[in-house]
């Protein structure tokens, strides 16, 4: 069930996808996190992801810190890029 409430809600998200809750995050946070890392992993700048995704850089630097929240099509044109599943970019941090 997905609460409304807006602190409840990534904790209601966070059970979903079988997080236990000392590792919850925002989903926002760790979607940043986990773009970041992925990009660095393949070397990619922002720039290079942002052309292979088919966003602009500024797009690609205002989801990686945090200061905008992603549509389900730019998750995937960046998974696609990152030659990641969509749901390894939601996974908590250290997992």
């Amino acid at each position: 069930m997905f609460l409304i409430l807006r602190n409840v809600a990534y904790i209601t998200w966070a059970t979903w996808l079988g997080m236990s809750m000392l590792s919850c995050m925002k989903l926002r946070e760790c979607f940043a996190h986990n773009v970041i890392a992925a990009r660095k992993s393949v070397g990619l700048s922002q720039e290079n992801l942002a052309k292979a995704a088919g966003v602009s850089r500024a797009h690609i630097g205002r989801v990686e810190n945090q200061r905008h929240a992603v549509n389900i099509d730019t998750v995937e044109k960046i998974a696609v890029a990152l030659n990641v599943s969509p749901a390894d970019l939601f996974r908590p941090v250290g997992e």
